[in-house]
């Protein structure tokens, strides 16, 4: 893991810090415990590429182990918002919100996952009309 560390550390010294790359260090620093810098690390990849939702999963995974409640919130929230007609993306934002001791808002993203399940169920048994 410390010579991936430094394989990302040359890459950034040439200017290339995609999102994927700052993910990917994220990831190796969350496995070697070092939490704080992994946080910042998966922090600029979701702000590299907005659109990233393993960026913003890791992000929530380590916000959480840190404590950090207004960072795994608005992770969860942001990927909600990437694609609203995932069920997951829901339950995490749910999972977030019992995390941090707010059960009726977990309980009410929990009806929205099943809302969105539901519903994807519905679109994909529709018969199409071609």
């Amino acid at each position: 893991l410390q010579q991936a560390l430094a394989r990302y550390a040359d890459a950034e010294a040439l200017g290339s810090a995609p999102a994927r790359l700052q993910y990917q260090k994220g990831v190796v620093l969350a496995r070697l415990g070092r939490w704080p810098e992994s946080a910042d690390t998966l922090a600029r990849a979701v702000t590299l590429d907005p659109s990233f939702p393993q960026g913003y999963l890791q992000l929530i995974e380590v916000a959480t182990i840190m404590r950090q409640r207004h960072v795994a919130l608005a992770a969860a929230t942001r990927l909600v918002g990437l694609d609203p007609g995932t069920p997951g993306y829901w339950r995490e934002l749910a999972d977030q919100h019992q995390e941090w001791k707010n059960p009726r808002v977990a309980r009410r993203m929990l009806e929205q996952a099943a809302r969105v399940h539901e519903l994807a169920g519905t679109a994909a048994t529709k018969p199409s009309h071609n």
